[in-house]
């Protein structure tokens, strides 16, 4: 069965957060197609792979703006809804279940809200 959500995870450089970002997609509930953009070097397919990872990796020698690196990671999907998922980020639990919630119900674009890993105290 082909998963309803495509969730593309840009990468610049392989940073080594790439593999909680990744790891916070297939920990999800419901299943999504990931995929994994890099560019402008590193090796990205390694450093998942050495992490126990399998999802389809591209790898680009030269740095891709956020657009460039989008397109071309909607070309390597085949799910009817895309996601974004920036390296440095981690999807909540229950991200990809409330995404598919919002695109079912009718609406063509979900925005995500980003929260702080930490919340310094101040005073």
């Amino acid at each position: 069965m082909t998963a309803e959500l495509a969730v593309v995870v840009i990468g610049l450089r392989a940073p080594a957060e790439l593999v909680e970002a990744v790891r916070s997609l297939l920990a999800q509930d419901t299943p999504a197609e990931v995929v994994v953009v890099n560019s402008g070097g590193g090796d990205a397919s390694r450093l998942l792979a050495d992490a126990g990872i399998a999802v389809p990796v591209h790898e680009v020698a030269e740095r891709l703006d956020a657009w460039a690196a989008r397109n071309l990671g909607i070309e390597k999907t085949r799910a009817p809804f895309v996601a974004f998922l920036a390296s440095d980020c981690l999807a909540a639990p229950g991200w990809v279940a409330e995404r598919l919630r919002l695109h079912r119900s009718g609406r063509r674009a979900v925005a995500s809200a980003v929260l702080p890993d930490q919340l310094e105290s101040r005073g």
